[in-house]
Formats: C-alpha cells, sequence, structure tokens
C-alpha cells in the first residue's frame, strides 16, 4: 500500500506537469546529486514520516504521512529563483486537491508549504525549493498478508559497527 501511494504521487507529478520536467522519481541522496543534477529539471518525492492514527472505529489501520517533494533546476537557470518559486506554486496548487490514484486516502493533503531547500553553486550547481504536505491514507489488509512485510533480520549500528540484533 505505501508503495503504490508514493508511486501514485510520482505519477500524478508526472502527468500533471509532463515534458516540462525532465525527471521525476523517488529522492534524491547527497551522494547522487551531481549525477541528478543533469536530470533537472526535477522532482524528487519522498514519503519522510509516517504516523500511526487511532482506529477511527472502522477497523482500518491508518497513517498519517509526510511527505516532502524537492523541486530542483540547475544553478545557471535562467531567472532561477522566480523560477523555483513558481515550480513549487504550482506544485502546491496541484497537490491540494489531489488523493492520489488508486490509495485511499482518508484527507485532501493538509499543511501544504514551501520553502528554500539545498543549493550547490558552481559549474555543476543547482538549487531547489521544498514542497510538503500531510496527508492521512488508509492501509489496506493486503499488505498484512505479504510474508516479505515481516522483516527476517534486523540490523543495528553505532560507532561505525554493524550487528545483527534478531
Amino acid at each position: 500500500m505505501l508503495d503504490e501511494y508514493h508511486q501514485s504521487i510520482v505519477a500524478g507529478i508526472r502527468e500533471h506537469f509532463g515534458d516540462s520536467l525532465k525527471t521525476v522519481g523517488s529522492y534524491w541522496p547527497a551522494e547522487q546529486q551531481e549525477q541528478l543534477l543533469d536530470e533537472a529539471p526535477a522532482v524528487w518525492v519522498e514519503v519522510e514520516r509516517m504516523n500511526h492514527i487511532k482506529d477511527l472505529g472502522d477497523g482500518r489501520d491508518a497513517l498519517q504521512c509526510n511527505v516532502i517533494i524537492y523541486c530542483v533546476l540547475a544553478a545557471d537557470t535562467q531567472e532561477l529563483q522566480p523560477k523555483l518559486r513558481n515550480l513549487s506554486a504550482e506544485m502546491m496548487r496541484f497537490i491540494k486537491n489531489e488523493t492520489f490514484g488508486k490509495c485511499e486516502a482518508k484527507t485532501l493533503a493538509k499543511q501544504i508549504s514551501a520553502m528554500p531547500g539545498r543549493f550547490k553553486v558552481g559549474e555543476k550547481g543547482f538549487d531547489s525549493w521544498v514542497v510538503s504536505f500531510t496527508q492521512t491514507i488508509f492501509l489496506d489488509d493486503s499488505d498484512r498478508d505479504k510474508k516479505d512485510t515481516i522483516p527476517q533480520k534486523i540490523y543495528a549500528s553505532s560507532d561505525n559497527k554493524v550487528e545483527q540484533v534478531i
């Protein structure tokens, strides 16, 4: 269910923005920034936090998901800051009425906001704005039935040591 939710956000953004974005994908890790810059203008989606919601009386499990969308442009883009703000504003406009595909969202997006994000100056530089929102989704029973959702091994690390704990 969570994979479907994430992928429906990505698909919805692709459909809404069409060819104006070169790349729409999952969150861009810091160590891949230079490689991914070649794919700008880009949008990267991350479900950054989930909070369990108390049973509302109908037996379904609900999660409040906090989602972050990174809007990225190359640093050499003409009128970079106005274009980043416009991209972020359009993203906010798109998000406000979306329940994202087949996923059973209880609410429309709430707490929609945008602010400056990461940047890098130089020849392969970029700048970004971050759009964030929260949305409540219901988990269906299909997630419970999959054996691969239960971890077989769990690892913990501290002080550069990794040990299997289960």
